[in-house]
């Protein structure tokens, strides 16, 4: 059967019956797409756990298996995801001043990390998609919005929705505070596995991005379709078993229904339409179509499955028992014969029936024992111990043990050529001698093949927590978001609201990335090296820096602005990185405030006071000679201004007398010429 082309789509009507139609159509042709993978699918399962159906303990005994399959998926398993994921979350460019996409990358570093260490769902999720990559051949993960509103703001009467059903948050602005007006809502990001065999998509895709729809089964009990599709639970048909069988009818008496009946609904995501359709096979109408719920980039709630073995043929993974399992099978035929041979490999032979007591000679326990025999001189004759009985001679079965043994070997080393699996990846040596820089190579090129399974392994990660990061920043509250990081006390507090902001913006993808680390075996000795780094490189460029600074203090900014640089571009350094941000600002916040003057040094303030005596003394010395100086010169003037008085007066006094004379003269001189005139 083949699915619904574009054209074809377009004679379903709207309906929930003309749909359910249409995705039968779809879901019948994925069915048959998908036959072959499930069966050798289910057949590398049932091998890894060794289960072979029917069998009985004789036929088992003849068939016993060495299980390399199991040996070499847990070695892989190991060595692929040897520890707890840690996501980091950095700056897309590493822009030195881009301070609020570092504090928004530390805040979705934060959540995604939070429940971690106590195995949250996002973890378990991983193991279990690995490990169905690793054996049947895809693996699968997704991601769901829960939210749940606070009781006392919830309407009375109201029916439980999904989360993908609550009001969007109003996005944030810079400049406005980021708590919320009541109690925010609950709120999470859950990461699910997705069993390998419950999941469809569309026929006829060869690579991932030709998927236009992608479906997921769930076994769901009556109660639960009362909760999610109260209009119809009563009459769906519960076709499935909580165990993965079927029921025993689709349509029976609801009293005899068994407690582990369930009803298998699939979850249809539409890219094309961009719409989620529920329906339950068998019950030909849709259970609820739904608008886009999450609004993700990529619409599905999952990211590309893990396929082994993907080529370009059809979007189908192809399991490694598949490839490998000639040889696999070859291996436990030959360990089913040595089994065998083991078993036939005894003491076994005849004696004769005369002398009973040359039985004992094999049976008893006894050491150092004698045994009677009757005619002895008839027994010698008859070649004694030699003549009496015969051992079956087991040269033949040892030697073909060791031939099949050999053929076992060589089977072996093929079967690691193909699957790429040799020893060294056991821990185990060729042989004495082989110095650690040897193993450590050989170690290096017997993982090369791991290195690409593991980093699509780091990929599929990756966009997992991609999604669970959109999100949060889509659709978390703002005040949950600053909650579940745990930014109440954050030293950069003061960019939370920025961060946020940028997180609800579009241009979160274009300044923020999401990707995993340490998901293979933890590597202490890189850990510690990594750090080392850190430090040489800071450690060296202070170094670097100190003759400069110590020539021209005001190059401290530069100084500053070349670490946080560094820094930037450091692997595992963010952190320090917020710590040089905080220093440069309190350094900048310090030079812009007024300098207090730099406390006198004693030896220079008492060189200070004993200059300042000397040039009082002197300054005295000086204003002593002055004043004598002055005092002399005001005498002087004094002394000439009297002399220049004393002048004055002495011209008045003589022009005085000098008046008085003529007057007297002239006088006399009247008289003398009238002697009778009468003075007055």
């Amino acid at each position: 059967m083949t699915p619904a082309t574009h054209g074809d789509k377009e004679k379903y009507e709207d309906t929930p019956q003309s749909q359910y139609a249409r995705w039968k159509t779809e879901l019948d042709a994925a069915a048959e797409a998908r036959e072959e993978f499930l069966a050798e699918g289910r057949e590398a399962m049932a091998r890894y756990k060794n289960k072979r159906k029917g069998a009985s303990n004789e036929q088992r005994l003849k068939e016993r298996r060495w299980n390399l399959w199991y040996s070499n998926k847990e070695t892989q398993l190991a060595v692929l995801y040897g520890r707890v994921p840690e996501v980091k979350v950095s700056r897309q460019y590493n822009d030195q001043g881009d301070d609020a996409a570092r504090v928004a990358a530390e805040i979705l570093e934060r959540i995604l990390n939070a429940e971690l260490d106590a195995g949250d769902s996002y973890t378990s999720s991983l193991e279990h998609s690995l490990k169905d990559f690793m054996l049947p051949g895809m693996g699968w993960a997704r991601a769901r919005h829960e939210r749940e509103e606070p009781q006392e703001t919830a309407v009375e009467g109201s029916e439980e929705h999904e989360a993908d059903e609550a009001p969007e948050p109003a996005e944030p602005s810079a400049d406005e505070p980021m708590e919320a007006a009541g109690p925010p809502p609950y709120e999470c990001a859950e990461v699910e596995w997705v069993a390998w065999d419950r999941v469809a998509w569309s026929a006829g895709a060869s690579v991932w991005s030709e998927v236009q729809w992608v479906g997921f089964k769930s076994l769901v009990s009556r109660a639960t379709l009362r909760k999610h599709f109260p209009g119809d639970a009563d009459r769906i048909p519960l076709n499935a078993r909580a165990g993965g069988k079927k029921a025993d009818a689709t349509e029976r008496d609801r009293q005899q229904e068994s407690p582990w009946d369930r009803a298998a609904v699939w979850e249809i995501w539409d890219k094309e339409t961009r719409k989620v359709y529920w329906l339950v096979e068998g019950y030909e109408k849709v259970l609820k179509a739904e608008d886009d719920p999450l609004g993700l980039e990529g619409f599905f709630p999952c990211p590309e499955p893990m396929a082994a073995n993907l080529l370009t043929d059809a979007f189908m993974g192809t399991s490694d028992w598949t490839i490998a399992k000639d040889l696999y099978q070859q291996i436990d035929t030959l360990q089913a014969r040595r089994a065998l041979i083991v078993d036939a490999i005894r003491v076994a032979g005849v004696y004769d029936s005369k002398e009973g007591a040359l039985k004992k000679l094999i049976n008893s326990t006894g050491q150092n024992d004698l045994y009677p025999v009757e005619n002895w001189g008839s027994f010698k004759e008859r070649g004694g111990l030699a003549g009496a009985f015969e051992i079956m001679s087991i040269d033949e079965l040892t030697k073909a043990l060791v031939d099949l043994g050999q053929e076992q070997a060589s089977l072996k080393a093929q079967l690691d050529e193909v699957t790429g699996m040799p020893d060294i990846l056991r821990g185990q040596s060729e042989g004495i001698g082989i110095t650690a820089t040897e193993q450590r190579i050989k170690g290096g090129f017997a993982s090369a093949r791991l290195k690409k399974t593991q980093e699509r392994f780091a990929r599929f990660a990756s966009e997992l927590a991609s999604i669970r990061a959109e999100i949060i920043c889509s659709r978390f509250a703002p005040a949950n978001i600053i909650a579940e990081a745990n930014m109440q006390n954050h030293p950069d507090m003061a960019l939370v609201n920025d961060a946020i902001a940028l997180l609800k913006s579009p241009a979160c993808r274009l300044r923020v990335k999401v990707e995993p680390e340490g998901l293979a075996m933890a590597n202490r000795e890189e850990q510690r090296e990594e750090n080392q780094d850190i430090v040489a490189s800071v450690s060296g460029l202070i170094a670097a820096l100190t003759p400069l600074l110590q020539i021209e203090p005001g190059a401290k900014e530069l100084a500053m602005d070349l670490l946080g640089w560094l820094l930037s571009r450091t692997k595992g350094a963010a952190e320090v990185e917020g710590m040089v941000d905080r220093a440069r600002a309190l350094l900048k916040q310090a030079e812009a405030q007024p300098k207090a003057p730099p406390a006198p040094d004693p030896k220079v303030v008492a060189q200070q006071m004993k200059g300042q005596q000397e040039q009082e003394k002197i300054a005295a010395e000086l204003q002593a000679d002055l004043t004598r100086t002055q005092a002399e010169m005001q005498a002087n003037r004094d002394h000439e201004q009297a002399q220049a008085e004393y002048g004055i007066r002495e011209a008045v006094v003589r022009d005085q007398i000098s008046q008085r004379n003529k007057v007297e003269a002239e006088a006399h001189k009247a008289q003398q010429s009238n002697p009778f005139e009468v003075k007055r």
